[in-house]
């Protein structure tokens, strides 16, 4: 099994976003920007692990993604199509959102069609015994972030997809962790 999780260094990035709360929260398809008006964070989609069985055909390629929290000492400069989340509240929590992906090989349904069973589930559970797995993957896929003004934003990739976009990032006290928890172990910062 692979494991892909946030290095010491994105970790004191998250530490140091949970202890001084950035002035703004912005969201950008594949990014989240936390903004400090004279140098921003970045929690980022990148590419952890390609997965391929088949060593003669491409496009037979499955991808792991993770996410990745950089630092930038430059100023933010919001572009067309960003979308500010939130701006000036304190954060109270940050907990990793963790998953398992498994991946299959590719199944031939008809002469133009393939499927793999490949999935995700929470890393704490088992894959199902259904399941012919070929490749683990354990990805740290982004982070929770628990506002004072009772704001919950999911900021991970929901459904190892190459974006954002399918994650609904404003959640209601409580909600998250019952709703997502097949998928996902939540992990504390500390």
């Amino acid at each position: 099994m692979a494991t892909y999780l946030f290095s010491e260094e994105e970790l004191a990035h998250l530490r140091y976003i949970r202890e001084h709360a950035p002035v703004s929260i912005w969201y950008e398809y594949t990014r989240y920007i936390f903004d400090y008006e004279n140098f921003h964070f970045v929690l980022d989609i990148e590419v952890a692990d390609k997965i391929n069985f088949s060593k003669k055909d491409n496009k037979f390629t499955q991808h792991a993604l993770k996410t990745e929290v950089a630092f930038f000492d430059e100023k933010f400069v919001p572009r067309t199509g960003s979308d500010l989340l939130i701006e000036n509240d304190s954060i109270l929590e940050i907990d990793i959102a963790r998953t398992k992906l498994y991946f299959t090989e590719h199944i031939k349904v008809s002469e133009t069609y393939f499927h793999a069973n490949s999935g995700q589930i929470n890393p704490t559970k088992p894959i199902p015994e259904d399941i012919r797995q070929a490749k683990v993957v354990v990805v740290d896929a982004g982070v929770v972030i628990k506002c004072k003004s009772k704001i919950i934003l999911n900021l991970f990739i929901a459904d190892n997809e190459d974006d954002f976009i399918t994650t609904n990032y404003y959640y209601r006290q409580g909600d998250f962790s019952k709703e997502l928890s097949s998928k996902f172990q939540f992990i504390p910062i500390i």
